[in-house]
């Protein structure tokens, strides 16, 4: 990019709003996207409780490692949700 072109975009250009809104387009697009894993997460995670309950009886190594793994599941989901509510830092 040429020296013109960055200081175009930095003093508002209509060509650097443009850009702008596309750069703001996205992280909409991203941030709803992060919002539908996380309700899928969320049920996923249900399920899972539901599955290793069962299973404590007759497998209690696999229900362990099915709890540990919701576990992981729910604090990548809480790094999601903070990263939502507080985008930028």
């Amino acid at each position: 990019m040429t020296e013109q072109r960055v200081a175009n975009l930095r003093v508002g250009s209509p060509e650097g709003r443009s850009i702008r809104g596309v750069e703001r387009l996205e992280a909409k697009l991203h941030a709803d996207a992060l919002v539908v894993l996380l309700d899928i997460a969320s049920t996923t995670t249900e399920d899972a409780a539901g599955i290793a309950k069962t299973s404590e009886k007759s497998d209690a190594s696999s229900a362990k490692a099915i709890h540990e793994t919701i576990q992981k599941l729910r604090d990548r989901s809480d790094l999601a949700v903070k990263a939502l509510a507080h985008p930028g830092s």
